[in-house]
């Protein structure tokens, strides 16, 4: 497997995937990394699971947009396992106060941005290369 520099990476992400992609890359990025920030210094607790669902977002949508199709199929089941567990909790859960604690610590904010982004990825999943 042949290595890329970060500069030709960047340059493929812009060039080869929809135009419509690399901005919702950085979509990514920034709330990754505005997440980061805000849990910087906390105690690291089981509220970092929205840190972990923010960088494997981030890191298959940014190979999402060097048109992987690993990464596409990597974001739809991220996104899948991140629906499932919002209606698991929200159905499940009996308790108010309980489903709200479970669904703020274990589903990322971003289910429904990613489930958009998941439709978009499939109306262009021919465009995909291994």
């Amino acid at each position: 497997m042949a290595t890329r520099d970060i500069g030709v990476f960047i340059k493929d992400i812009r060039s080869k995937a929809p135009k419509l992609f690399p901005a919702i890359g950085l979509f990514h990025v920034l709330v990754f990394l505005l997440m980061l920030l805000l849990n910087w210094g906390v105690k690291i607790t089981d509220y970092y699971m929205e840190v972990v669902w923010l960088l494997a977002f981030t890191v298959s949508w940014l190979y999402t947009c060097d048109l992987r199709r690993w990464a596409a199929v990597s974001y739809i089941v991220l996104t899948m396992a991140n629906t499932g567990l919002f209606l698991y909790f929200y159905y499940a859960v009996d308790n108010d106060f309980r489903r709200d604690a479970l669904m703020g610590t274990y589903v990322s904010t971003l289910w429904l941005p990613a489930l958009l982004f998941s439709f978009l990825v499939l109306f262009h999943f021919r465009r995909f290369n291994q």
